[in-house]
């Protein structure tokens, strides 16, 4: 099965859903955000714990899939903070300090799946007000986390995706370009 895993609003995927339908005959599943988000994010902050069970994929996958199609091809999830939650987004002068692992964590739940990214990057003068916003503050430090906004650099979480999962499908754009996609 292929996996897509939208790291951006979640308008995208309710726009896919008023197609359902047309999705379903396609064996393409478009669950709820409130099917798979909790679930997942337990899942894999237990995994930092605890050994997978060996039907953990499959007990995840009939939660996801409530009222889905039995049988599907391609699973499409939108999960914003699947790298971390806003007060965590920027660390050490890196953004998304937590990605590998959660996507360590992630694959080692899918092992046998595919897995796709869809990444929209921000212009750091639109991304961390947008951060401060989600984690409803208005102090810029509490965001920043003692990093030099001039160190942030998009190139390197990509590179260092890359580096850790060389076969990972990845579809990444500028979220400014989107009027353009």
């Amino acid at each position: 099965m292929l996996v897509r895993i939208k790291l951006t609003k979640t308008i995208f995927l309710f726009s896919l859903r008023r197609n359902l339908n047309l999705h379903h005959q396609n064996k393409i599943a478009l669950p709820l955000p409130k099917n798979y988000r909790r679930p997942l994010r337990q899942r894999m902050m237990q995994s930092n714990h605890t050994a997978l069970d060996a039907d953990a994929r499959d007990i995840l996958l009939d939660v996801f899939l409530n009222g889905e199609p039995e049988e599907c091809r391609t699973l499409y999830m939108g999960i914003t903070s699947f790298f971390g939650a806003p007060k965590e987004t920027i660390q050490n002068s890196a953004l998304y300090p937590q990605a590998i692992g959660n996507l360590v964590r992630f694959v080692a739940l899918f092992p046998e799946d595919q897995t796709h990214l869809f990444l929209a990057l921000h212009n750091p003068t639109t991304f961390i007000p947008a951060m401060m916003a989600e984690a409803k503050t208005d102090n810029l430090n509490f965001i920043m986390n003692k990093s030099d906004p001039l160190a942030l650099r998009w190139s390197d979480l990509l590179k260092s995706n890359r580096q850790r999962f060389p076969a990972l499908s990845m579809t990444i754009w500028f979220t400014e370009d989107t009027p353009y996609i």
